[in-house]
């Protein structure tokens, strides 16, 4: 069902180009803060496999590469990480993870990471979850969520760097809004996506060439159905360099494809 145009719905819809615009500026831009430093680029693409197990839980594999296009670093990573969802009421997920990661530090350190993390999400509105059951109510189109997570991570590295983990805070504000449709569970949906995510070391930080801190996520996605999706994100993150000490900061594309079963 296409939704008729509407004084409120184009209000919407120029909030969320006005958002990516936002978004946009805010990462080519140059000048203060967090953007002094000369940001590099690197394409990033997940590949994700999903199954709903019940109406409460649902388990997911990610597998997550990226590299290094431009920049002085010879940065390439590959993540894998399990997941699982438990839904105990209608506006509340309970999540659990554990990556596992190599990493080309840059031109002279390798790493390996394994991390578990646990975290909660709660849908302040409607809910976007990977396969939304035909009983669940909505309450409107907005998806807006915030996301909670906390993680343990171990490295491990080649040459003389010694081992080390770290604790550290993940908290993310997650919004959605479809664009062609009436809700986001609905077949063949073109979508706003947009997120800001803060990363709270809460203990010695660990060696990385990017030790992100401050990321913020804008794209689009289309749902064809319950069994795929597809997104497209631009990225900028204001990192920091916790081998040299510096502000290593990143642009990023993402592709993503979501598989369900």
């Amino acid at each position: 069902m296409v939704v008729s145009r509407n004084p409120g719905g184009r209000k919407i819809k120029r909030t969320a180009r006005a958002f990516l615009l936002a978004a946009l500026a805010l990462g080519l831009g140059q000048g203060g803060g967090w953007a002094q430093e000369k940001a590099s680029f690197q394409l990033w693409s997940n590949f994700t496999l999903g199954h709903t197990q019940s109406h409460r839980l649902y388990f997911e594999l990610d597998t997550e590469p990226k590299i290094q296009a431009s920049g002085t670093d010879a940065f390439r990573n590959i993540d894998l990480t399990p997941a699982v969802e438990y839904y105990p009421c209608e506006w509340i997920d309970l999540t659990g993870e554990a990556t596992a990661g190599f990493t080309k530090q840059n031109a002279g350190v390798n790493s390996f990471e394994y991390t578990g993390r646990v975290g909660i999400r709660v849908h302040l509105l409607s809910s976007d979850r990977k396969k939304v059951f035909p009983k669940r109510k909505m309450l409107g189109r907005i998806v807006l969520a915030n996301f909670t997570r906390l993680e343990y991570r171990n490295f491990a590295y080649s040459g003389d760097t010694p081992t080390s983990h770290e604790w550290r805070l993940r908290d993310r504000l997650e919004f959605k809004y479809p664009l062609n449709r009436a809700r986001m569970s609905l077949p063949k949906t073109l979508y706003f996506s947009m997120d800001a995510e803060a990363f709270v070391p809460l203990s010695e930080r660990a060696p990385e060439t990017f030790a992100s801190k401050f990321r913020v996520r804008a794209g689009f996605g289309f749902r064809h159905s319950e069994t795929w999706r597809a997104e497209v994100f631009y990225i900028r993150d204001w990192a920091h360099n916790t081998f040299s000490q510096f502000e290593n900061n990143v642009n990023a594309v993402d592709l993503r494809f979501q598989l369900f079963f």
